[in-house]
C-alpha cells in the first residue's frame, strides 16, 4: 500500500480511537447452528440470538460456540464454512464484546434465505451440516462508520499482509469443511474520496499501491478472497447476505 493510502488509514484509526471501543477487538468465528434436509434444507438448530428470526417455534436453540470451542467439543464432521469480509457494528455488543459474524439485519437475512440458495451445492441430503461463519479479517475494518468510508481501505491494509491471509487459511483448515461458500462483499467506498474511484476493482488496487494483489479474474474484494480460497475443493460464492432483501440478489450459490 502506498504512502497516500497508508496515511489515510493511520489518520482514520487515530481519529476513531476515542469513540471506537472495538478497534482492536477480534470478532470470533462462530458455529451458529445446523441444517437438515426434510423435503428441503432447513435449520435444525440455531444459536439463541439468530433463532429469533425463525418462525418455527420447535427449533432447538444452541449455545454459541467459538471455533476453538467447536473444534474441541463437536463430533459432527459435516461442515459448511461461510466466509464474510469483516465485522461491522452489529457484530459487537454495547461493551465492545464480540458477538460473532453476521448479526443484525445481515444475520436476519442470512438465516431467512440461506437454505433456499443451496440448490447448486451438491451436498448429501442424508447428512446434517454444521454452519460456521467466519470473517476473512476479524477486525472491524469499518471503524464503526458507514462501510462506504474506510472499510475497503482498511480491509486492504490488513489483507496485504501475507500473515493475514495465512491466518484465514489456517482457520479453515482447522475446521476441515466439506464446503466453503464465499459471501464476502464485492466492496465499494462512495464516501472515501481522496482521488480514489468508488468501486473496488483493478484501478482501485493500483491507486492504493496494491498491485501485488491484482489477479486475472476478479479484482473485487470478494474476488481477492476467492483467489486465496481456490486451494480448497467444493468452493462456492454468492452475493453478500445484506443484499438478500432484494429478490434479484438472492441467486443460488455458484
Amino acid at each position: 500500500m502506498n504512502t497516500k493510502a497508508n496515511d489515510i488509514v493511520n489518520k482514520a484509526i487515530q481519529e476513531s480511537c476515542s469513540t471506537n471501543k472495538v478497534k482492536d477487538t477480534i470478532c470470533n468465528d462462530l458455529f451458529i447452528g445446523r441444517i437438515t434436509y426434510k423435503k428441503k434444507w432447513m435449520w435444525q438448530d440455531l444459536d439463541d440470538e439468530l433463532a429469533v428470526y425463525i418462525s418455527d417455534n420447535n427449533i432447538n436453540k444452541i449455545k454459541k460456540q467459538t471455533t476453538d470451542e467447536y473444534v474441541l467439543n463437536n463430533t459432527n464432521e459435516n461442515r459448511i464454512v461461510v466466509v464474510l469480509e469483516s465485522p461491522h457494528t452489529s457484530e459487537y455488543d454495547l461493551q465492545g464484546k464480540s458477538k460473532g459474524p453476521a448479526r443484525g439485519k445481515t444475520g436476519d437475512l442470512f438465516v431467512k434465505y440461506f437454505c433456499e440458495l443451496l440448490s447448486n451445492v451438491n451436498i448429501d441430503q442424508k447428512c446434517i451440516y454444521d454452519i460456521i461463519l467466519i470473517n476473512s479479517i476479524r477486525l472491524q475494518c469499518s471503524l464503526g462508520k458507514n462501510t462506504e468510508f474506510f472499510r475497503d481501505l482498511l480491509w486492504l491494509y490488513y489483507w496485504e499482509d501475507s500473515l493475514t491471509r495465512e491466518n484465514l487459511i489456517k482457520r479453515i483448515e482447522e475446521l476441515k469443511p466439506n464446503f466453503i461458500i464465499n459471501l464476502s462483499t464485492k466492496g465499494s467506498h462512495k464516501h472515501l474520496n481522496n482521488g480514489f474511484n468508488k468501486e473496488f476493482n483493478k484501478k482501485f488496487l493500483k491507486l492504493v499501491g496494491c498491485d501485488s494483489l491484482i489477479n486475472l479474474t476478479d479484482n473485487t474484494l470478494q474476488g481477492l478472497v476467492h483467489e486465496e480460497l481456490k486451494r480448497f475443493y467444493n468452493l462456492f460464492q454468492g452475493n453478500h447476505p445484506s443484499s438478500w432483501h432484494a429478490k434479484n440478489n438472492r441467486k443460488d450459490f455458484y
